[in-house]
């Protein structure tokens, strides 16, 4: 049969961890298995979850997905307190260091202010924008 490419569901675990396989090969040769822990802390009142943080555990580093505070919400500390949790639990799997990417449009200053340092760019993403890669070594 010959090999095909075709869309498939990425919310599938299944099919996520398929996809990733081969990339995993080496590294679990290397005794380093590419084996995420993914985590998520939501804002809840009592209509429910609206907001919060997603990411990963693996190789030693906590990755934030994203990071989300609706406007009504905003300017009560609630970002700080999810990264502060997140952080929290990157620490107690002991967890080197933090590292996430955001745009020049959208929060970089709140990364900056909660110690993590730019440590890549890439330009014209989108147009006059960059996108930008940060991190933090816990200490």
């Amino acid at each position: 049969m010959p090999i095909r490419i075709e869309p498939v569901d990425m919310n599938d675990l299944e099919t996520r961890t398929n996809l990733v396989r081969p990339f995993t090969e080496p590294s679990v040769a290397k005794r380093f298995a590419y084996s995420p822990v993914y985590f998520g802390f939501a804002l809840i009142d009592a209509d429910g979850a609206d907001g919060g943080i997603a990411g990963q555990l693996y190789w030693d580093w906590m990755v934030i997905e994203n990071i989300s505070v609706p406007a009504r919400w905003r300017g009560l500390g609630l970002g700080k307190a999810l990264i502060e949790t997140a952080e929290t639990q990157a620490r107690e799997a002991e967890c080197v260091g933090a590292w996430v990417s955001t745009y020049s449009f959208q929060s970089p200053g709140f990364y900056l202010s909660m110690g993590y340092s730019i440590f890549g760019r890439l330009p014209s993403y989108p147009g006059n924008q960059e996108r930008l890669f940060l991190s933090k070594l816990f200490g």
